[in-house]
């Protein structure tokens, strides 16, 4: 059986991005395997751009998904989990670092640190402990000392600021312009005047997706270099910003492991930091217009209070491909529907259908029991992986006890002993055989994804509140464990992975797919969408290639 080893990658910062660090770490896994040419390397453990001070990769990320698997014994014991060296797997406290270390080598994996070559395993003595507590120590108290510093050094330029004006740093809104020579912020007169617009077009009780729509079909130009036009949650952060006003709000921020990072306000805003655009008056009025709005049930985020987007991260649109976002039916205070979010923004898109999110919720309930039911190999194939698993436990606990008994010299118990290692290399065989058939073990997880997610689909029908939230959030886990992107269309959805993929269709008599704007769709609508379905569906901007499975 292969052993396997799994390095873990990670970097803090965005400028570790452009340097070597990440080539030197996976280069000292590549060597050290090099050297053991009977170990699989596994490199897709990468926490880039994270922090190991707090602990964030600890809770969410490449490492809290490692993690998962050994909690879950999905990682067999034996296996290796190669890190450059320790600071890389942790610069928390010494107590929450060597826990983290012992939760690994408990489960039988062998922690490597690549730049001595040391291995800690379960059976590490007291001094190769401390060895490791002392590192993690000396890691944890750098970062500690780093900090305070930087703290330091910002709050004495807060100060700075405040007492004479000077500027803290270059960067400034997108409409500004840092002048070398006057050392303050210029103002970009061509920016200056869209951000006046779009304040004016707010008082006019337009949304975001609305202002953003109209400024891509003028083509004007988006403040970021190489942004796919303007987007509404860009424009709900200029009219949220006091920065339009020169208001500059300095910040303390806050985070817990598995938690967002939080800004909190460090003192009152600092006046005439930036060039003015917009009025106090105008600007407290537009905060008025968004706040009732969020009242009348929109603006709560992505996700919302109870997690309404079950398809978030997979749903694709027919005709462009790109994203499709969530919204509220019209005149309707509960109903749902999906659109293109290209088209919504008047941007590469003239997609203009609304796909009704209970009928697709629906149809992948539908969809999922059916397959599940339809391919029962999945199963078959874990009940005999498991049990040839049990069967290999077994044989190795008769063994040791026959290794016991064989100290007394009997023929019988040699004899017996040679009957169980054949049993045993057999059994490994097999064992063997079914973990090297990569597609029986990803058919395997799926069909375990299937079904827990129509579980959780099921389950959440019965729930309110947080519970409810819990829920929508497993089950979509679950289902971009099983697909990789759901195209729904006027006359049912294609889920699929890769360029394979499966149709499903709803009951149409009962649910048209879609909703035009102002009416539901009845009589001869109705018998036009439940027309026969092409051979072929263009909806990837090229023909699919049907699942032959």
């Amino acid at each position: 059986m292969t052993v396997k080893a799994y390095s873990y990658m990670r970097f803090s910062s965005a400028a570790q991005r452009e340097g070597d660090s990440l080539r030197r770490q996976l280069k000292a896994a590549h060597d050290w395997a090099a050297e053991r040419p009977d170990i699989e390397l596994d490199t897709t453990a990468r926490d880039l751009g994270v922090s190991a001070f707090k602990g964030e990769h600890r809770v969410k990320g490449a490492l809290a998904a490692f993690l998962a698997r050994v909690q879950d014994g999905k990682i067999e014991r034996g296996s290796y989990f190669l890190v450059e060296s320790f600071d890389r797997l942790s610069r928390e406290n010494e107590t929450v670092a060597i826990n983290l270390l012992t939760s690994i080598t408990l489960a039988g994996i062998k922690v490597v640190t690549l730049t001595d070559g040391h291995v800690y395993d379960d059976k590490s003595d007291g001094m190769e402990i401390i060895r490791a507590v002392l590192v993690m120590s000396r890691a944890h108290e750098e970062n500690k000392a780093r900090g305070k510093k930087l703290a330091a050094a910002w709050a004495d330029k807060k100060k700075r600021a405040r007492e004479t004006g000077e500027v803290l740093t270059r960067r400034g809104p997108a409409w500004t312009e840092f002048n070398d020579t006057t050392r303050k912020f210029d103002l970009n007169t061509e920016r200056a005047n869209i951000i006046r617009r779009i304040f004016q077009e707010a008082t006019e009780g337009m949304g975001g997706t609305a202002i953003a729509a109209r400024l891509n079909a003028d083509l004007e130009p988006p403040f970021v270099d190489g942004s796919d036009g303007w987007h509404p949650g860009y424009i709900l952060t200029i009219l949220k910003s006091p920065t339009v006003c020169g208001y500059y709000q300095p910040t303390l921020t806050t985070k817990r492991p598995g938690e967002r990072m939080e800004r909190l306000g460090d003192g009152d805003p600092i006046p005439d930091y930036y060039p003015r655009i917009i009025s106090d008056e105008l600007f407290l009025r537009v905060q008025d217009i968004i706040h009732t709005r969020n009242k009348r049930g929109g603006g709560r985020g992505r996700r919302g209070k109870a997690f309404p987007n079950l398809i978030l991260g997979l749903g694709r649109c027919e005709v462009c491909n790109g994203t499709l976002v969530l919204g509220n039916a019209p005149n309707s205070a509960t109903a749902r529907f999906y659109r293109c979010y290209q088209s919504s923004r008047n941007h590469r898109c003239e997609n203009k259908t609304r796909y009704k999110s209970s009928v697709i919720e629906a149809t992948l309930e539908y969809f999922l029991i059916s397959a599940r039911a339809d391919n029962q190999e999945p199963t078959s194939a874990k009940v005999e992986l498991t049990a040839h698993l049990d069967r290999q436990a077994d044989l190795k606990r008769k063994i040791d006890v026959l290794l016991d008994q064989l100290e007394s010299g009997s023929g019988a118990v040699a004899e017996r002993l040679r009957q169980r290692e054949l049993e045993m290399v057999a059994i490994e065989s097999a064992i063997a055989d079914l973990k090297r058939d990569e597609r029986s073990v990803a058919n395997i997880n799926r069909a375990d994804a299937m079904m827990d997610a129509v579980q959780w689909m099921r389950t959440m029908k019965d729930l309110e509140g947080d519970d409810l939230y819990r829920a929508r959030a497993k089950a979509n886990a679950l289902l971009n464990d099983v697909f990789d992107w759901i195209i729904p269309t006027g006359k049912g959805l294609f889920v699929g992975q890769g360029e394979k993929f499966r149709y499903a269709e709803p009951d149409l008599t009962t649910f048209p797919m879609y909703l035009e704007p102002g009416q539901p769709i009845t009589g001869a609508a109705l018998a036009e969408i439940m027309g026969d379905l092409p051979d072929e569906s263009d909806v990837m901007g090229e023909p699919l290639k049907a699942d032959a499975a």
